[in-house]
């Protein structure tokens, strides 16, 4: 009786159990025709423009003095130039001209905004000229240099352009085939040289450039009562620290 009793328990519980999984089954899966919903991502969502304004690079400030013509002043101006000289005695007109060098150097200080003074020494030399006696034309030897000193102005303006002036102390110089043995063509005389330049620049305070000079000057023959009048027009590579 007793194991009748236990058998009868054992098939009821299967039973049951069977029952409820079937249940359980029939609860979870999904009727025929049913397709469940794909699940649908999140759209982007763009950052408001104003949330994250775009940042600006800001350059560091040049350094003072970068790019400006300020404080000490050197200029130097090598190149080519044509110099002639010409100056007349009892009836007799001598020129002398040629084709040679031209240096410059010029040192001072800014003494306003773009305003430069300077101490400027010149020299143009016009190697083997040709000499030409009332309209005969010979070949000379040698050289003759027309040199100067003085004081100057220097103003910058635009694009690194200049203008400068420079009042002159000058006289004439001939040399022999090798540059030696100067001797005195003429007293000391006065004259003028005017330049005009452009230059970029090149670094915080040097400026490279070319630059057309234009010199006149007179000076008294050296042991005669006539003038060296002379004139030299040059070619120059430019070169400024300021």
């Amino acid at each position: 009786m007793p194991y009748k009793i236990l058998s009868s328990s054992i098939v009821t519980a299967a039973v049951l159990l069977s029952l409820g999984s079937a249940t359980s089954m029939a609860q979870e899966a999904p009727p025929p025709g049913y397709y469940a919903p794909q699940p649908q991502p999140y759209p982007p969502q763009p950052y408001p423009p104003q949330a994250y304004p775009p940042q600006a690079y800001a350059a560091p400030p040049p350094a003072p003095g970068y790019h400006e013509h300020d404080g000490f002043y050197l200029r130097l101006l090598p190149g080519l130039g044509y110099l002639h000289n010409s100056t007349s005695s009892g009836g007799s007109t001598v020129k002398i001209s040629g084709v040679g060098a031209t240096f410059g150097l010029a040192i001072g200080g800014v003494v306003a905004p773009n305003l430069v003074i300077y101490g400027e020494v010149l020299d143009t030399v016009a190697s083997s000229p040709t000499v030409d006696i009332d309209g005969q034309s010979y070949s000379g030897s040698g050289s003759i240099d027309l040199i100067g000193i003085g004081p100057g102005v220097a103003y910058y303006f635009g694009s690194n352009s200049y203008l400068s002036a420079t009042l002159l102390f000058s006289k004439l110089q001939v040399s022999d085939n090798n540059g030696n043995n100067p001797e005195n063509a003429s007293d000391m005389g006065v004259g003028g040289s005017g330049t005009f330049g452009q230059e970029w620049w090149v670094g915080h305070d040097w400026g490279i450039g070319v630059a057309g000079q234009l010199t006149l000057a007179s000076m008294k023959v050296s042991g005669g009562d006539s003038r060296w009048t002379s004139l030299a027009a040059s070619l120059l590579f430019s070169a400024t620290y300021n």
